[in-house]
C-alpha cells in the first residue's frame, strides 16, 4: 500500500471510533484483572478520556495498553493517568510515548537492542 494513502486514512469514521471503544473496554478490563487494579478500573471518565485522546489512532491505543500491561511497568494506574494528561498534539505524541516506552526496556537483555 502506498504510504500516502495510508497516512490519509480517515481516523474519524464511526466504525473506527467504535472499534477503538470496544478494544479499550476489553483491553482495560483485561489489564485491570492482570494488574489487580480492581473491577471498576479505570472508570468511565478515564475510559472516555482514553478513547478521546486516541483521536482515531488505533495504534496509539494498542501501544499505550501494551505499555501499561507490561509486567515491567510498575504503577500502571499512575502511568496511564500520566500519559492521558501529558499527551501532546499528534506529531509529538508518538515520539514522547515511544521515548517513555523505550526508556523502560531492559537494555541489558541482549535481545532488546537487536529488536530495535
Amino acid at each position: 500500500m502506498d504510504i500516502r494513502v495510508w497516512c490519509q486514512h480517515p481516523t474519524s469514521v464511526a466504525h473506527n471510533r467504535m472499534d477503538i471503544a470496544l478494544y479499550c473496554q476489553d483491553r482495560l478490563r483485561y489489564i485491570a484483572s492482570r494488574k489487580n487494579l480492581g473491577a471498576e478500573w479505570p472508570g468511565p471518565q478515564l475510559l472516555s478520556e482514553f478513547q478521546r485522546k486516541a483521536e482515531g489512532l488505533f495504534i496509539w491505543v494498542v501501544t499505550v495498553s501494551e505499555y501499561i500491561s507490561n509486567p515491567r511497568t510498575f504503577n500502571s494506574d499512575g502511568k496511564f493517568k500520566s500519559l492521558l494528561k501529558s499527551r501532546p498534539p499528534r506529531p509529538l505524541c508518538r515520539s514522547k510515548l515511544c521515548s517513555e516506552i523505550l526508556g523502560n526496556c531492559d537494555w541489558s537483555d541482549e535481545d532488546v537492542p537487536i529488536g530495535y
